[in-house]
């Protein structure tokens, strides 16, 4: 796959990619998910249109809130609504956090306890910022603290700022700046010994992708 191409080439790209496995393995959904596995390219590394997005002076990837896993997960299987899922939900890109190894994108899957959710996520930034940009109280703790992590993080500001970019009040958080647990519909207040990535959780997050593409 050439480097040079962009986020909504690999995104065309995979929706081909998905139809024409389908089609071609229609008769073996495990073979066909295996064999789609084998030849996806995940958008989420290549700029979106022309460049990179840049925060706070920070070159910045998107980081997907539906992988490919859950959807296949959630939609029960490589089938028409997986391919429906993809093509609503990784369209569009809602957050970007800075292009570091071990950062925030692949810390909050591998590296917490958050189970890949954003809204985990959120509040552990939100959390910093109420600490006075002090990690030492924060899960992302060591994401936070790394180099470029860290000037994002200085440089926006204030939990504030990183709303208004991303353009989520309302949607991820309420008015005040507050996180929504996305399963419950709850404010956050703390965060429990465990979290799951459910049922409740996916149907959910659909809902709040849906309504901030509705804004743009």
């Amino acid at each position: 796959m050439n480097k040079a191409l962009n986020y909504e080439q690999i995104y065309e790209y995979d929706i081909e990619l998905i139809k024409s496995i389908q089609e071609k393995y229609k008769d073996d959904n495990e073979l066909a998910w295996k064999v789609f596995r084998t030849f996806y390219q995940d958008p989420d590394g290549y700029p979106v249109g022309d460049t990179y997005r840049e925060i706070g002076g920070v070159k910045c990837t998107a980081d997907a809130l539906m992988s490919i896993k859950r959807i296949f997960e959630f939609e029960n299987g490589f089938n028409a609504n997986f391919r429906e899922a993809f093509v609503k939900y990784r369209e569009s890109p809602i957050f970007f956090f800075p292009c570091e190894q071990n950062g925030i994108n692949q810390s909050r899957r591998y590296k917490s306890t958050f189970d890949d959710r954003i809204d985990y996520t959120l509040y552990d930034i939100k959390t910093y910022y109420d600490n006075k940009m002090n990690a030492k109280k924060c899960i992302l703790k060591d994401a936070f603290m790394k180099a470029k992590t860290n000037k994002w993080l200085k440089n926006l500001g204030s939990f504030d700022s990183l709303i208004k970019e991303y353009d989520i009040s309302g949607i991820f958080v309420d008015k005040t700046g507050n996180v929504y647990n996305i399963e419950t519909g709850d404010v956050i207040e703390e965060v429990p010994e465990k979290i799951e990535y459910t049922e409740g959780y996916y149907n959910n997050l659909k809902s709040m992708i849906d309504k901030w593409k509705g804004r743009h």
